[in-house]
């Protein structure tokens, strides 16, 4: 696909390249993919619906949690760490497995990360997409607050993207990330208030659990999708500042890094 342009908005070259090289990139990672799969996009719902009836069976039935409509509940957040964490572990080692593409082409590196980040956004969107449609026949709800919707989807990509940039850059000179994130993303599971509701935490450290933007984006869904109700606090600023922090230090590092990737790998 070629973004042409508007008179409201016009590219330059430089521009317009890079937008088709992420366009086709990200359309490349959602072919291969799902490339020989029977049940194709299909499993972008399948796996968080699996989890989704294992965990909950757990926590509903042997450890009885006191939260209504705990299956519904339970997915939103399912969902949301599904992106983060698929997002995680394909960028990490990226430039890795890419390493002769860099050493025998130039181009933007950050595009293969934004192109992950992208090829999972798109199956987040139709999982929501369909979570809109369930709940709007369960609960006879047409309208959400779109507004709020993107603010939570553009917290997600720019945590994800920042995070993304600073553990690919840094992956590529000590082989060590790679491990160390996949010890931390389970652990980062529990952080997030994804089996259980913010509410328990109590309030005095509740602070330290929106350090975590994803603990945000989670509450923030639930809401949309009025399967909670949770009042908005101070404490979700911390959200908003960290993920813009992520972002802001993972592009610095990325940008200084990047000119030197073939060197290293």
């Amino acid at each position: 696909m070629v973004f042409s342009e508007s008179k409201l908005f016009k590219l330059n070259d430089k521009q317009q390249y890079w937008l088709d090289f992420l366009w086709t990139m990200t359309e490349k990672e959602i072919k291969a993919r799902y490339k020989n799969a029977g049940l194709g996009f299909a499993w972008m719902i399948i796996n968080p619906i699996l989890q989704m009836f294992v965990i909950g069976a757990v926590f509903q039935f042997f450890m009885p949690v006191k939260t209504e409509n705990y299956f519904l509940f339970l997915f939103v957040g399912l969902l949301i760490w599904n992106f983060f964490s698929s997002s995680l572990n394909q960028i990490t080692p990226v430039f890795v497995h890419q390493r002769f593409l860099l050493q025998k082409a130039n181009f933007p590196r950050e595009i293969l990360v934004l192109s992950i980040v992208a090829a999972n956004l798109f199956h987040l969107l139709i999982s929501f997409v369909l979570l809109y449609l369930f709940v709007a026949v369960w609960q006879h709800v047409i309208f959400i607050n779109l507004l709020l919707l993107l603010l939570a989807i553009i917290c997600l990509v720019i945590f994800t993207s920042g995070l993304g940039l600073l553990v690919s850059s840094l992956n590529i000179r000590f082989r060590d990330v790679s491990f160390i994130m996949q010890a931390s993303l389970p652990l980062g599971f529990y952080l997030t208030p994804i089996i259980y509701s913010q509410n328990v935490i109590p309030e005095f450290i509740r602070w330290v659990l929106f350090l975590n933007p994803l603990s945000l984006v989670v509450v923030m869904m639930r809401n949309i999708f009025f399967i909670s109700n949770s009042a908005p606090e101070p404490i979700w600023m911390f959200s908003l500042l960290s993920a813009s922090l992520f972002f802001i230090v993972g592009f610095y590092i990325f940008y200084k890094d990047s000119k030197n990737f073939s060197d290293y790998v």
